[in-house]
């Protein structure tokens, strides 16, 4: 079954599907992997890695059968494939330089006769030559890599299968998803067997994210690596590895959400990219504006700025200001702060801090009306998706009666207070301290630091507080102000971009300690 499903893979999925397992197959090879994913300035070189014997190697990806016809449309590409040397930090000026042609189907006849033609130019021109790479052997590593982990056991195999049968069009069930990989990475005995554990973990969640790819679903595709990266730091993490047995799956996996990103800001910053041309509930209009620019938000404060578009971070803070304006956004449960976390951030290191702080405020003020203590209309926690919190919210309108919630708590509200704190902002939470200090807050604390990257996450507690009324300023900005990074696993203190990431896509992960540190590093308080 494997054989064959592996095959139908291939056969169905386009480049930019296959990247992360190309790349992992790589690195089983002994590969150092320096960039993985098309970009605009990549010159025809989709990967670019350094092999065994120090040549730097570089492969633009295809699918499907490459006949005469479509290799001469690709010429342009080869072209520049062979003929320029990459360019990358650190390389040295004399490398020997291998550049590769892969897909997932065969070269048909007379293509393989104009590739020999062109490597006979090449080489009399002393330049280096082409070696082409087909399905067939493609099909041969990816299956080594996953063989001894495909699914035997029957809720397992149900489970595969499940993920896999989708249509690709936001039906990614992150649950089952996450679930499917921690049962490959768990019990790792050894950093060899990590190691076979981490590139199995890449190489099925490439099979379970196709769909997403064909149907060009970003969003998902992002989640879905970013998931798959977290689970992988915390088998090393966990586990005290060291880096050298999981840190490079872990960068392909990372890179693959970095790529979604950005293909997510490309769709963002097209023209007409929020109209609508069927009637829908406009909550469904609003979040799916709250997660595409929050997407494109996160890839902005990650990129800083895009190379071929260095407007693009004022272009991105211009939609945030407009749809705000226009109450096109949507709050649609406490999983939603994330997203707004990532608009907050963007205007707040932009040109626009103050609308920043107003934007902070009115969530704090609307949380602390709707989540206070016996409400009947609290907002849903952050272990529900927006489109769970979607489903209560018709079912609710189409109820007469509605049921009346007995525990009332927010885990957002905590982290959002000190945010204010951190900037400043007293008068302002003194007018609404009195709702503030009519809200539980709750939050939830692992057992370890590095079981914060689970998504399921089974052993922790969770606590509860409310503010003191009166509160003490001093307190609460040091409290709002310290360093509380000790708390955190070492990938989300020490990575950045993984940070922001794994914000975005861990709703339920809205931890102070994260939330401080990343503030620090993309709009830090003035001292």
């Amino acid at each position: 079954m494997k054989e064959r499903l592996v095959e139908d893979w291939l056969i169905s999925v386009n480049e930019r599907g296959y990247e992360v397992p190309f790349c992992q197959s790589l690195l089983a090879k002994g590969y150092r992997v320096l960039r993985c994913g098309h970009s605009s300035i990549e010159h025809g070189k989709d990967v670019l890695a350094i092999a065994p014997d120090g040549a730097v190697c570089a492969y633009q990806l295809k699918s499907g059968d490459l006949a005469l016809a479509d290799l001469t449309k690709y010429l342009g590409q080869i072209n520049m494939l062979v003929e320029t040397r990459p360019i990358y930090p650190g390389l040295p000026t004399d490398f020997i330089y291998r550049p590769y042609l892969v897909t997932t189907g065969q070269f048909k006849e007379p293509s393989l006769s104009l590739i020999k033609e062109l490597n006979a130019s090449w080489e009399h021109r002393k330049l280096p030559t082409l070696e082409p790479i087909n399905g067939r052997q493609l099909h041969v590593e990816f299956v080594a890599l996953s063989s001894d982990f495909w699914p035997v056991e029957s809720p397992a195999v149900r489970r595969f299968r499940e993920l896999y049968l989708v249509d690709g069009r936001g039906d990614l069930d992150v649950k089952q998803y996450a679930r499917f990989l921690i049962e490959i990475l768990r019990d790792a005995k050894s950093g060899s067997d990590l190691e076979r554990r981490v590139a199995g973990a890449n190489i099925f969640a490439s099979y379970l994210l196709s769909e997403f790819y064909k149907q060009q679903d970003h969003w998902s595709i992002f989640q879905g690596w970013t998931i798959c990266a977290a689970q992988i730091a915390w088998a090393g993490e966990s586990g005290e590895f060291p880096e050298k047995h999981w840190k490079a799956a872990f960068e392909i996996a990372k890179e693959g959400a970095m790529n979604a990103l950005a293909n997510l800001n490309k769709e963002v910053l097209k023209e007409d990219s929020f109209r609508v041309y069927d009637r829908e509930l406009d909550e469904l209009t609003r979040t799916r504006n709250t997660v595409a620019v929050a997407g494109a938000g996160c890839w902005q404060l990650v990129a800083k700025r895009d190379a071929a578009n260095p407007d693009s971070l004022r272009q991105i803070e211009d939609i945030i200001v407009k749809l705000l304006e226009r109450g096109r956004f949507y709050f649609w449960g406490e999983g939603a702060l994330s997203q707004f976390l990532m608009l907050f951030w963007v205007l707040a290191c932009g040109q626009n801090p103050v609308r920043a702080n107003s934007l902070l405020m009115s969530l704090i003020e609307v949380i602390s009306l709707q989540n206070a203590k016996n409400s009947e209309d609290a907002f849903e926690d952050p272990y529900s998706s927006p489109d769970e919190c979607l489903v209560k919210l018709l079912k609710t309108s189409a109820s007469e009666e509605v049921p009346r919630r007995q525990t009332v708590e927010s885990y957002s509200l905590f982290p959002m207070v000190l945010l204010a704190a951190r900037r400043e902002l007293r008068v302002e939470l003194e007018k609404a301290w009195q709702q503030i200090t009519h809200v539980d807050l709750t939050w939830f604390k692992p057992e370890k630091p590095a079981d914060t990257l689970l998504w399921h996450c089974e052993r922790g507690k969770e606590y509860q507080c409310t503010f003191d009324r009166p509160q003490s300023w001093k307190q609460l900005h040091e409290l709002a102000l310290r360093d509380d990074r000790d708390r955190l696993p070492k990938v989300l203190r020490d990575d950045f971009e993984f940070g922001v990431a794994f914000m975005l896509a861990f709703p339920h992960r809205i931890m102070p300690s994260l939330i401080k540190h990343l503030d620090d590093l993309i709009s830090p308080p003035r001292s």
